[in-house]
């Protein structure tokens, strides 16, 4: 007889927000956001990017409308696979439209916690504050603005000294940007 296959527990990180509907009523959506390398390949191949999560590029174009939807459903899949098809990206695109730009942020920030567990060691408790310091909001979007345009930093696979983890300024200026909508 064959021992079961043993997973790997993964750390979610819990968020909810309200949905209004057009005719006035409204519904709470929570989820766990969390993130393996399974969800992080559905979510380059349908943005058609290659190491694009990985190296830390999207957090660049994380305010993109055809981007944040991709996101928050690739990190919605794995505790709520129910929402793992293309009508539970439609849905998750549904969730996150109109939302106010404190909602906003809060999504954006919890998709850094959930992004943190993937990053090497040697750059994790940076990107760690760097989340911290976005919540807190000791970035401030004239800093953001003003870096924006700095070429991104890899943050993933590599060996050691690839490894430097995403900048302070591409996470802070999706978020800031999204705060200040």
């Amino acid at each position: 007889m064959r021992k079961p296959i043993q997973r790997r527990l993964l750390r979610s990180f819990p968020i909810s927000w309200n949905v209004d509907n057009a005719d006035g009523s409204r519904f709470e959506v929570s989820f766990n956001f969390c993130f393996s390398y399974r969800e992080v390949a559905k979510i380059e191949k349908i943005c058609g990017k290659e190491n694009w999560f990985i190296e830390s590029k999207f957090w660049k174009e994380i305010s993109n409308s055809s981007v944040l939807p991709v996101v928050v459903w690739g990190a919605i899949i794995h505790e709520q696979p129910e929402f793992d098809s293309d009508e539970g990206l439609v849905a998750v695109s549904e969730y996150l439209t109109g939302l106010d730009a404190e909602t906003m942020s809060r999504i954006i920030i919890a998709l850094g916690r959930a992004y943190t567990p993937l990053l090497p060691e040697n750059t994790r408790q940076a990107f760690t504050e760097l989340v911290d310091n976005v919540e807190r909001g000791e970035v401030s979007q004239a800093q953001a603005g003003n870096k924006e345009d700095e070429a991104p930093t890899k943050a993933g696979i590599g060996t050691a000294s690839e490894q430097s983890g995403p900048s302070a300024d591409t996470i802070s200026a999706s978020a800031t940007t999204n705060s200040a909508a």
